[in-house]
């Protein structure tokens, strides 16, 4: 369960810095995936330790000038865990953002939609502390 503020801070990192973005993979897999991309490790760990779901990575690429700062992302894949944290983000996301979210949880489970409470193991809850 999440405290009120924890979530709304979590939440307004996303809503400004997240995406939710359809991924295809080279084993013929595809489905939606949340990430945030950005260069505060500290940031991404405190959003990670809220939502305990997804993988903080370290972004590295030949193409990345020696000179610019390390970037990381925190990312999601599992379409359980996509639902949950768009459901549990949903109500306070702007409406851009709503929008693809609501259209997401109806490709990936048509018959919840976003009313139904997260039941999915992962922890999350809609209620607050």
């Amino acid at each position: 369960m999440w405290k009120r503020e924890d979530l709304m801070w979590a939440v307004g990192l996303f809503e400004g810095e997240g995406t939710i973005t359809r991924f295809n993979s080279s084993s013929k897999n595809s489905g939606w995936e949340l990430s945030i991309k950005m260069t505060d490790l500290d940031v991404l760990e405190k959003f990670h330790n809220i939502i305990k779901l997804g993988k903080i990575s370290y972004i590295t690429s030949p193409s990345i000038p020696k000179h610019w700062k390390k970037t990381y992302r925190w990312r999601i894949r599992s379409s359980k865990d996509v639902y949950a944290v768009l459901v549990a983000f949903y109500p306070f996301l702007g409406n851009r953002r709503k929008e693809k979210a609501l259209q997401v949880i109806e490709k990936l489970f048509p018959k919840e939609g976003v009313e139904t409470p997260l039941r999915y193991g992962t922890g999350l809850s809609s209620e607050f502390a």
